[in-house]
Order: C-alpha cells, then sequence, then structure tokens
C-alpha cells in the first residue's frame, strides 16, 4: 500500500508533507463535519454513488446498516475526488464495498456482550444481528476511519494499475 501511495501521490504531483489527511480532503470529511450518504447531492457523480451504496451486497447486514453505507460512500466520493480520470464507475462500489468489509470485519465483527460487562466479543458475520451491526459504536471511529483510508489507498492503487510509471 505505501508504495502504490507514493507512486500514485507522485504521479498527482503532491508533496509529500500532504499525505496526511488526503483521503478526508478528498472524501470532503473536513469542510462538512460528518461524512456519510446523507450529505451527498442526488445528481452528478454523488447522485450515482448515493444510489448504487444502497445496491451495494444488500443481502448482506453490514452493507444494509447505515454504518456500511457511510462507510462505503466516503471511500467512494474520495476516490471519485482523487482519481478524476476515472471518476466513478460502474462496480466500483462492489470491489471497494469487499474490501471494506474485510478489512473492517475481517471474519468477525466485534459487538458488545451485555453478559460480559460491555467486553467486545467476536461473532462470525452470519451470526450477527442486523440490529448488532447497526450500532454506531460497534466500531469506534478511529477504527473506522484507519480502514476507510488503508482501502482508499488499495483502490487508489487498483486505479492507477496500467497508468505511465515513469517518474519524470
Amino acid at each position: 500500500v505505501d508504495e502504490a501511495r507514493k507512486a500514485m501521490l507522485r504521479r498527482q504531483k503532491i508533496a509529500s508533507t500532504s499525505v496526511a489527511g488526503y483521503f478526508e480532503r478528498c472524501a470532503k470529511l473536513f469542510s462538512g463535519g460528518r461524512g456519510g450518504l446523507d450529505r451527498l447531492s442526488t445528481k452528478g457523480i454523488e447522485g450515482e454513488i448515493r444510489r448504487d451504496v444502497g445496491r451495494t451486497f444488500a443481502t448482506r447486514s453490514f452493507f444494509r446498516s447505515r454504518f456500511g453505507q457511510d462507510a462505503l460512500a466516503d471511500v467512494l466520493l474520495a476516490l471519485s475526488v482523487a482519481h478524476p480520470q476515472i471518476g466513478y464507475c460502474q462496480g466500483m462500489n462492489l470491489v471497494v464495498g469487499a474490501l471494506l468489509e474485510v478489512h473492517l470485519c475481517d471474519g468477525h465483527i466485534p459487538v458488545e456482550d451485555a453478559d460480559t460487562g460491555g467486553s467486545r466479543q467476536s461473532h462470525n458475520k452470519e451470526e450477527v444481528s442486523e440490529n448488532q451491526v447497526k450500532k454506531e459504536n460497534t466500531f469506534s471511529p478511529m477504527t473506522t476511519r484507519s480502514a476507510q483510508r488503508s482501502v482508499f489507498w488499495l483502490a487508489s492503487a487498483l486505479c492507477s494499475v496500467g497508468e505511465d510509471t515513469d517518474e519524470t
């Protein structure tokens, strides 16, 4: 991921000092406070993202939850801004969605367990109820943002495949 990040930044002629916060700037998270689906326009690329997010893996509880949809919307918006030559295209939601779910859940979703005094327990994704996934505190904001950044850079590397890698 680090090599892909450096290569993309070189191609876009962004100084290495501005790497911190690049995902947040592209996702427009600084100027609107909270990200997510609600802040997206219903027109243009944002409208396409908004419509596709609701259709992404619609049978999976992670993506039926507002939490999963908001996380996906932020990454898709950031990618469309970071890669204007590509923008947003059909199927991008499925690739990014799969990366995001795997990165965040890694086969398990931590949930609060009242029987153990609120300690975190891992449950198989298929066993976790939709209500448990909907809890906003299922993942910490720091964990979520970190996963979004990692998926953004991985997907950015995929968007950059085949581009001229000449550093001159």
